[in-house]
């Protein structure tokens, strides 16, 4: 248990060091949220700002982005070329494994919390209380999120080419979910498409939370992720191999 202490607390530093955990879940979030806050404060109305729509609905799609960064932290060792010094060390496959899942969520979560509430307080998103439910959820969906991407990173050979891969579902998510652009249908083939996102019941949810004062589903949404967070970290550590971990390259870097 020491050790994997010591582990986690190792490769949390690593995560903040790297910048990608604070640039895409903080900085990045916050950008986009500005800018597309701006390019579409005519569209919206007094019930809603363009502003407290892309907030909403801007955080939880970069958390799931934060999925490519888990998947480099599975392998950042091979990639760094200091992975043999973890195999050899005396710490198990498992520590290794969970240490990474652990960083990563506790640094994701962080992240996306804090960059909810601030966001919150610029524009002013209305019921405070159920903020606290809203960071739940998003610990949830970093959660799993993380384990997914190690499961994915520890046994990926070519980061680039898994990142492309992965970009292009989120973005489709992203789409269908109207993060990038609000829209609806009434036709119902169209709405079960939409619906195929895990993005899109989040920003439902997310939504009743804040404006319909809704908490039904919340919890079992919080409960599906966290389900799927560890039903995934076991199946990352039964799969867990040593020389798949120890290969790795970094193409173009």
């Amino acid at each position: 248990m020491n050790g994997l202490k010591v582990l986690t607390s190792f490769q949390i530093g690593r995560r903040i060091k790297d910048g990608f955990s604070v640039g895409y879940n903080i900085v990045f979030p916050m950008v986009l949220t500005l800018i597309l806050g701006v390019l579409t404060r005519n569209q919206f109305d007094d019930v809603i700002t363009s502003y407290q729509y892309y907030t909403v609905v801007m955080i939880p799609f970069c958390a799931c982005m934060a999925l490519i960064t888990a998947a480099y932290a599975g392998k950042d060792e091979a990639y760094t070329k200091t992975a043999v010094r973890f195999v050899m060390a005396p710490i198990s496959e498992r520590q290794i494994v969970l240490s990474k899942i652990f960083s990563c969520t506790i640094v994701f979560s962080t992240c996306n919390c804090f960059t909810f509430v601030v966001c919150g307080c610029i524009w002013k998103l209305p019921k405070k209380v159920e903020w606290i439910l809203i960071c739940l959820l998003l610990v949830a969906m970093s959660f799993c999120v993380a384990t997914i991407g190690v499961f994915i990173g520890i046994g990926m050979k070519n980061f680039l080419f898994v990142k492309n891969l992965v970009n292009l579902p989120i973005a489709l998510c992203a789409v269908a979910a109207g993060v990038f652009y609000p829209f609806g249908t009434s036709n119902p083939l169209v709405q079960d498409i939409l619906n195929l996102s895990p993005l899109t019941h989040v920003n439902r949810y997310l939504f009743a939370i804040l404006f319909d004062h809704m908490k039904s589903g919340v919890y079992l949404l919080i409960l599906i992720h966290v389900v799927i967070g560890v039903f995934v970290s076991i199946l990352a550590v039964k799969t867990f191999k040593k020389e798949v971990f120890l290969h790795g390259d970094l193409s173009g870097y």
